[in-house]
């Protein structure tokens, strides 16, 4: 319906137990998604989720916003048992983030054997619960119609949910491919 839409940088993490981004059903943590879900800026996220006990390693996906029929590349080392767990935001929006669920993404199948493919299906389109939403493309309060970053009124649900608020969105596989390729 005329609406583009890209994804900001964002940040992948590769975790070693579930609960590293963010859990469904509670307030979105101190650790830096908030500025990716509101704004595209990761660099919060990337120190703060370095700190975090249960995240190996931790990086960033993309230096610009990724527009239709673009692509980045990023390189990950993991062991049996990690999982990879990715959030970038979805422009325009208020605090929405294509992002995986808690779990993550496994690396590994049951036997410890790599897992590659597409698993664009592991990504969801998420409210992050810190901003009212409004009309994709059109709200004021939006990345890219607001005065400063981190500006909109407060959304009266603070919980990460799946998005559902009335407001038509593509699905994920329209706008984003994940593979993942082992090497």
């Amino acid at each position: 319906k005329g609406l583009t839409v890209v994804s900001s940088p964002g940040v992948w993490v590769v975790q070693n137990d579930s609960d590293v981004l963010f859990d469904d059903g509670e307030i979105l943590p101190r650790n830096g998604l908030e500025a990716i879900a509101e704004d595209g800026d990761p660099s919060g996220a990337l120190s703060a989720l370095a700190d975090l006990e249960d995240v190996a390693s931790v990086g960033q996906i993309g230096d610009a916003p990724l527009a239709p029929g673009a692509s980045t590349t990023f390189t990950v080392t993991a062991f049996p048992g990690q999982r990879l767990g990715l959030a970038t935001m979805f422009v325009p929006s208020n605090d929405l983030l294509f992002a995986t669920n808690e779990d993550g993404i496994p690396l590994f199948d049951e036997d410890g054997n790599p897992r590659g493919g597409i698993v664009t299906n592991s990504i969801s389109l998420w409210d992050a619960g810190t901003e009212e939403n409004q009309q994709p493309g059109v709200g004021l309060d939006q990345v890219h119609l607001q005065d400063s970053p981190n500006t909109g009124t407060l959304d009266s649900d603070e919980e990460v949910r799946m998005v559902d608020d009335g407001f038509d969105y593509p699905m994920v596989s329209d706008v984003l491919e994940v593979e993942i390729t082992v090497q």
